[in-house]
């Protein structure tokens, strides 16, 4: 997306970028929308420190590079709870490990759409998450801060 501060000597010119819906697009800290599934969404650019906000919508009608829905992590960084989305099958599970490759926490996700993932009592640090959905892997690294 594209953004114009102004005016342009702004004495700060950063802004956070938010999706309305991860499960549609998601959109990283330099405006880059990533489309997930079909769909509208809204992408909005926040000034810094709050006061001003921009918003468009978005129409995703056919993401040409996913035959299916993307499963998506947030927040990336987090403090204590990961949101997992898109999960499709009926059966599988979600396993959490320590950079090191030990297996920390195995949770079931048979018939869910989505789970929320603690890593609370963890200290701060990398941890990859592997989800197996209907036979279909897949592993998101998420930093806890």
């Amino acid at each position: 997306m594209g953004l114009n501060i102004w005016p342009s000597n702004a004495t700060n010119g950063s802004v956070v970028w938010s999706s309305g819906d991860k499960t549609i697009a998601t959109v990283d800290q330099n405006g880059v929308v990533t489309a997930m599934r079909a769909g509208t969404v809204e992408i909005e650019a926040t000034s810094e420190d709050g006061q001003y906000k921009s918003d468009s919508t978005v129409k995703i009608v056919s993401p040409a590079s996913l035959s299916k829905q993307a499963i998506i992590a947030y927040p990336n960084p987090t403090y204590d709870e990961v949101r997992i989305e898109g999960i499709q099958g009926e059966t599988g599970w979600i396993g959490v490990y320590g950079f090191n490759g030990v297996l920390l926490k195995r949770m079931n996700v048979k018939g869910r759409k989505e789970v929320v993932v603690s890593l609370a009592r963890y200290p701060a640090g990398p941890y990859v998450i592997k989800i197996l959905d209907s036979n279909k892997s897949t592993t998101k690294t998420v930093i806890k801060m």
